[in-house]
Order: C-alpha cells, then sequence, then structure tokens
C-alpha cells in the first residue's frame, strides 16, 4: 500500500483512571510524510503514539492504521506493518537478548529468540538493518550491556526489519548525551534517505 492514510485519528479520547490523557484528537497522515509529535511531559504524546501503534485502545473516536479500522481488523498481523522503537520495548526486552536476536525475532513480531525458524531471507535482512544503523559490529553483544544511544540504534534496527508501511519512534533521542544524539540524528537521516 502507498497511497491513502497511514494514520487516521477521528475524534479520539483517551481515560485512564477517570483522567483524560486524550480528548477530540484529529489528525490525518498520508504515505511519505513525516509526522512530529512535540508537547510538554504529560502531554499524552506517548499515549497517542502507543494507540497509533496498536499497544493501546482509544476510550473514544476512530481510528485507522494503514487503512485498517482498529477494533476491525487482527491487531497482530496489523504490527507486522509497524516499525515500532520506544519505551515499551526497554520494559519487555531480555537484557542477556544478543542484539542479532533481538532484531531478527522482529520477523515474527515477537520479542525474545526461542525455537523459531529463520529463512536466509530474514537472516541477511536483519544484517542489512543492523549495518544500516551502524551497529553490524554488536551483533553478539547482550542488549543490556548496550549504551543508551547503541540501544536505540538496535531498536530502531529492529523496528526496520519487516521493511514497515508504518515506522514509529517514541523519543529516539532521549536520554542521550549530545554526540550520541547527533550521531543518532545522522543515522535517522540517512534512513529517511534510503527509503524515499
Amino acid at each position: 500500500m502507498t497511497t491513502g492514510s497511514v494514520l487516521k485519528f477521528e475524534n479520539v479520547d483517551l481515560i485512564r483512571d477517570q483522567t483524560s490523557i486524550l480528548k477530540n484528537i484529529n489528525f490525518e497522515t498520508k504515505f511519505n510524510q513525516h509526522l512530529v509529535i512535540l508537547g510538554p511531559n504529560g502531554a499524552g504524546k506517548t499515549s497517542l503514539i502507543e494507540i497509533a501503534a496498536g499497544f493501546q485502545f482509544p476510550s473514544g473516536g476512530n481510528v485507522e492504521i494503514l487503512g485498517k479500522v482498529m477494533g476491525k481488523t487482527d491487531l497482530n498481523q496489523l504490527k507486522l506493518s509497524i516499525g515500532y522503537a520506544g519505551s515499551r520495548l526497554n520494559l519487555i526486552m531480555d537484557p542477556n537478548e544478543k542484539v542479532f536476536d533481538a532484531v531478527i525475532s522482529a520477523a515474527y513480531g515477537i520479542v525474545g529468540r526461542w525455537r523459531e525458524v529463520y529463512s536466509s531471507f530474514d537472516i541477511a535482512r536483519a544484517a542489512q538493518v543492523l549495518d544500516l544503523m551502524g551497529m553490524s559490529g554488536y551483533r553478539d553483544r547482550q542488549y543490556g550491556n548496550l549504551s543508551a544511544g547503541e540501544r536505540k540504534k538496535v531498536d530502531i534496527a529492529r523496528a526496520l526489519m519487516n521493511d514497515p508501511e508504518l515506522l514509529i519512534l517514541d523519543e529516539p533521542a532521549a536520554s542521550l548525551d549530545l554526540p550520541s544524539r547527533e550521531d543518532l540524528l545522522h543515522q535517522l537521516a540517512k534512513l529517511t534517505e534510503f527509503w524515499l
């Protein structure tokens, strides 16, 4: 799919513990567009992103992701077309997971390698996205032993594993020092050139 909406929010609300997190959110993003969400802490940015990534449902309104209506489609299947890198991943990733395994397991839409069988295409793709992010020399290192900047690059490589139609990066430069932030922004600029 290369035409139509990537994301469409219509009158979206999110209420948690009787607190309004999002209220009446409306926007539409088309293919080959970039969207940046800015706002202060507590404004609901991550909540909005988690709805867009299919991790949580809104309390009200309608959400379309890649032309599929949330609540009327198999989210597990849809998530294979969404690349996500953000704090949620760091909470569930086993720190002992090898970098290569952290990336390749995205081919099945899972976190953590177990008994899956990967094709030669999957193996080559994992190597390609690690190289694209400048992390090919880290493939046998443990995820938990990486610096914050290195983890962010591995997370983005993982997000790219399935050649997603929608790429979501939640605070990709948060907690990075200035040189690491500049390096990450350079890598993201290369990605934009590579995919356009």
